[in-house]
């Protein structure tokens, strides 16, 4: 059964899994792709029907807006991590570097 056709029986459309197989809507994402207007083309007629799939769509939007910007903040967390470390290493090279030039100067003055 595809995810489609699983969408479909949770909202106690089965019958309306024909039309989508037909025209290869099989995925959640191929669903919330759907507008009104292809929801009338695949044969969906009946208004209630429709607002069901279509409520289930502007859900699905909802989710998908709300865990965008999670992610976004998490990325930028990684990042500033990154640049931390970055920071961090550089820093702890300069200090080896300079400590490394102090012994050389003072191995070259003896």
């Amino acid at each position: 059964m595809t995810h489609a056709a699983q969408i479909l029986q949770t909202l106690s459309l089965s019958h309306h899994a024909k039309a989508f197989h037909e025209h290869s809507i099989e995925s959640s994402e191929d669903v919330q792709l759907l507008s009104w207007e292809d929801l009338e083309e695949l044969g969906i007629v009946e208004i209630d029907d429709r607002y069901r799939i279509w409520s289930w769509i502007e859900h699905q939007q909802i989710l998908s807006s709300q865990a965008k910007p999670s992610s976004y903040v998490d990325g930028l967390v990684a990042v500033t991590n990154k640049r931390n470390r970055s920071k961090r290493v550089n820093m702890a090279n300069a200090f080896s570097l300079r400590h490394l030039m102090t012994q050389a100067k003072s191995l070259a003055g003896s």
